[in-house]
Formats: C-alpha cells, sequence, structure tokens
C-alpha cells in the first residue's frame, strides 16, 4: 500500500512539473511573441487632392485595413494626401532614403527613377484595360518584372494596378488622325509626349492643376487624363468633346521601403501585403464596376461633353502612326531593358491561362 501511494505521490509530482513547465513554456512564447511584434507606426502618403476622394479611395481604404487587422500584431498607420507631407516627384526618393514608409504615385512620376516603368505608358502596349487589369496581378510576369526594378532601388513593390484608360478632352471635336495635327495638347510624362509628336500634334507639359485655366484661356486644346480628372477637375466647364480611344491606360504603384518592410514581424508583413492586394484591387475594379464608364455617362448627360469613339479602321491608323515611339524608348532605356519590360507585358497578356495563380490574400498560418 505504501509503495502505490510512494508511485501515486512521484506520478503527481510528475504531472506537475510537466504542466508547470508547459506553461512556462507557453508564457515564453507569448512574451517571445510580443517581442517580435513591436509596435510599429507606418506613414503612407500619396499626393492626391480630395477631389479626387471618390476615385481614389482604395488608398485610405489600406491604411484602414492596416489599422484593423494590425491590431493584433501591433501595427498600424498613418495616412497623409494631397502632398501634405510630400510632392508627388518628392514620394519615390523619400522612400528609397526611408523617410517615407510607403508612397503611392501613378507611374509616369516613376519613370525617371525607374524607366522600365514607361512600358506601360506606350501606346497600345496592352490589348485592352480589363487585359491590363489582370496583367499587373502579384505573381504575373509584368508584375515580377517591375518588383525586380524596384528592390534594385532598396524598394518592395507591394500594388501595380490599371487605373483606367487615359483619354483626352478638347475644346474642339476630333474626328479622325489629320485633326490632331498642330493641336496643343496637354501630356504628363516623355512617352505620351512622343506619342502625341508622331500624329503631329504639340505636347505641353504642365501640372494638372494649370489645365483648366490653360484650356479656358487657348494654351492648350486638348489635356490628356482619367475620366475622374476631367470630372474632379471640373474641364467639362471649359471643353465640351471628349476623345476616346484608349491608346495609353494608366497604373498606380504602391510602394514600401524594403528596409523598413524587412524590419517588420511575418505577421505584420502579410498584414501590409494583404492591405496592398486589396488597394490594388479596389484601384482596378472601380474603374470596371462603371468606374470610367459611368463617369462618361454622367459627363456626357450631366455636363454637356460629347463622347467621340473611333471606328476600328481609323484606331489601327492611330495604331500604326505611333508605332515609332516604341523604337524611340528602346533607344531611350536601353535595349535589353526594353526587351524584358516588352516580353514582361507580352507575356502576361493572356488572361485565359493565369499560370502566376489566383488571387489570394497572405493568410496567417
Amino acid at each position: 500500500m505504501e509503495n502505490f501511494i510512494n508511485k501515486k505521490t512521484m506520478f503527481l509530482c510528475l504531472l506537475i512539473t510537466i504542466v508547470t513547465f508547459a506553461f512556462i513554456g507557453l508564457k515564453l512564447t507569448d512574451v517571445a511573441a510580443a517581442s517580435e511584434n513591436k509596435p510599429v507606426i507606418l506613414k503612407m502618403s500619396t499626393y492626391l487632392t480630395p477631389s479626387y476622394k471618390d476615385g481614389f479611395y482604395a488608398n485610405k481604404r489600406m491604411v484602414d485595413y492596416i489599422n484593423l487587422h494590425g491590431k493584433k500584431c501591433n501595427l498600424s498607420a498613418e495616412f497623409f494626401h494631397s502632398g501634405t507631407v510630400y510632392k508627388a516627384k518628392e514620394l519615390l526618393p523619400s522612400c528609397m532614403t526611408g523617410s517615407l514608409d510607403i508612397g503611392g504615385l501613378v507611374a509616369p512620376y516613376v519613370e525617371g527613377s525607374i524607366p522600365a516603368l514607361g512600358v506601360s505608358s506606350l501606346p497600345f502596349a496592352w490589348e485592352s484595360f480589363y487585359v491590363h487589369r489582370d496583367g499587373t496581378r502579384r505573381g504575373s510576369p509584368y508584375f515580377n518584372f517591375l518588383a525586380d526594378e524596384y528592390a534594385q532601388r532598396g524598394l518592395v513593390l507591394l500594388s501595380q494596378s490599371p487605373v483606367g484608360p487615359q483619354e483626352f478632352i478638347s475644346s474642339k471635336p476630333l474626328l479622325k488622325l489629320e485633326d490632331w495635327k498642330g493641336l496643343k495638347v496637354r501630356v504628363s510624362g516623355a512617352v505620351y509626349s512622343k506619342a502625341m509628336q508622331t500624329i503631329g500634334a504639340v505636347p505641353i507639359s504642365m501640372p494638372s492643376g494649370e489645365v483648366y485655366t490653360s484650356l479656358q484661356r487657348g494654351v492648350v486644346d486638348a489635356a490628356q487624363g482619367l475620366d475622374i480628372t476631367f470630372k474632379a477637375r471640373k474641364l467639362y466647364e471649359v471643353t465640351k468633346h471628349q476623345i476616346n480611344f484608349s491608346c495609353f491606360d494608366m497604373e498606380w504603384t504602391i510602394f514600401m521601403n524594403k528596409k523598413k518592410f524587412d524590419s517588420l514581424s511575418k505577421d505584420q508583413q502579410k498584414v501590409v501585403m494583404n492591405a496592398a492586394e486589396i488597394c490594388g484591387h479596389d484601384m482596378s475594379t472601380s474603374e470596371v464596376l462603371g468606374g470610367f464608364m459611368g463617369l462618361r455617362s454622367s459627363l456626357e448627360k450631366k455636363n454637356g461633353i460629347n463622347q467621340i469613339y473611333y471606328s476600328e479602321n481609323e484606331y489601327k491608323r492611330f495604331k500604326k502612326a505611333m508605332e515609332p515611339v516604341v523604337e524611340w524608348w528602346t533607344k531611350k532605356v536601353g535595349k535589353e531593358t526594353a526587351q524584358k519590360a516588352l516580353r514582361a507585358v507580352r507575356d502576361s497578356q493572356d488572361v485565359g491561362i493565369p499560370s502566376w495563380g489566383k488571387l489570394d490574400l497572405i493568410l496567417p498560418e
């Protein structure tokens, strides 16, 4: 009997010891997890003015996602819009030096520092806006190519998404290729400028905020931009014709300082990547789901803007006329870079076979 009691006592002591060590282990794990997820506040900035809030709500939503889902891993973010922290051309350099964590820009602002990004601005580079949307998804050859270009500059590419076709709003109807000859057109990038030159137009560069008065005073005859820009800037008050032949698509890029990204815990990185994925999705689907077509309808019905579309034959004439732009751009960025970029676009055109995988969030393990 005494032997039985001793064995029982020893068993209970062993059990208590195991439970105690297990409890200590769990506590140590919790401490380690807490240590790994040190409190971090990310700073994200864009240059878009409040007038664009309806068309570009995705950036604010990205920050909201981080603040909501980052609570469990001590991650939060602050959002600064309208150039309140950095102006458009300062965003990329600030992110590269680490004074800014996350930046958001349209591609033409980045082409000076990342020339390869100009491939997205080439006329008729993508078969359609819808093909372009799927071709920029994370994991596609195009996305991977751009991600490598960003990495070489100490940046992580978080999201790259088309925000709608670039069109033109004009003080006069432009019904055929010949109507563009001698036309003074405001453009927003070197590639767009060259494209206008190939069809005989006179490209003029100026900030978006100056377009209204320039159209009003006849400084320019037409201006390139997104439908949301025409609406937000109230250009319908000084022009009455919109020309839609979708020769250009514009992309919105979200990037992050690589050292900052690498310093985050795995859980924090997943929250950031998920937020960026949703941002890219919002930027593109907001256009697809009635975005630019809905805006055109509104501009036509509410503001009296004449919507002009070209016939298939006229469309082909423009495409043929702008062919020299690719050769010019190849010389500008270098043959090797141009070939890699063009191949990445070509290999990402086939939306029927998404070999890079389906669209997924990066879920916790």
